[in-house]
């Protein structure tokens, strides 16, 4: 069992991973990596 979540361009996230800061650290990097085209992270 494993936890999902999609976060858009924007920094709009739904589903968690933790319900808390892990959650905003994720969300920050995904933003980072679809603002520079970075490559996607397994976390």
């Amino acid at each position: 069992m494993g936890s999902r979540a999609v976060v858009s361009s924007s920094g709009r996230m739904i589903g968690y991973m933790s319900n808390g800061c892990i959650d905003r650290d994720i969300r920050l990097q995904v933003v980072s990596v679809l603002e520079t085209g970075g490559t996607a992270k397994t976390i």
